[in-house]
């Protein structure tokens, strides 16, 4: 990308609100698709095209996602020379836990409430 924002901790922005530069920082500094950030975030990558393409407008974002935002740049700014490996990091955590959900979505699918044992107390 000719025209992408040059990662710089100092950019980054403080509080809650966030431009679409910020935001397209922070995804390139760790590494992740489009698909993948927005994974991490819980919105269609869809989502973040769009927050990107509004370069330094503030955007509107829901509270989970400036939250989940302000972790990352906190994280980076704290070191920035290991942005690829918190990026993999967060996409390893991403594949855990929706293993561990898909795990029990399928368990629960295959025992009936009335299978299981009741408490006799």
């Amino acid at each position: 990308m000719a025209d992408a924002p040059q990662f710089d901790p100092a950019n980054l922005g403080s509080g809650i609100e966030f431009t679409g530069d910020q935001v397209a920082m922070i995804r390139e500094a760790l590494g992740l698709s489009f698909q993948q950030f927005a994974d991490v975030l819980f919105v269609h990558q869809n989502s973040v095209r769009k927050w990107e393409n509004a370069k330094g407008e503030v955007l509107p974002l829901d509270a989970r996602t400036q939250q989940l935002l302000v972790a990352l740049r906190e994280k980076l700014r704290q070191d920035p020379s290991r942005a690829p490996a918190i990026g993999k990091m967060v996409l390893t955590g991403l594949l855990i836990g929706g293993a561990l959900a898909g795990g029990f979505l399928l368990l629960r699918s295959l025992v009936r409430e009335n299978d299981l044992p009741k408490d006799e107390s």
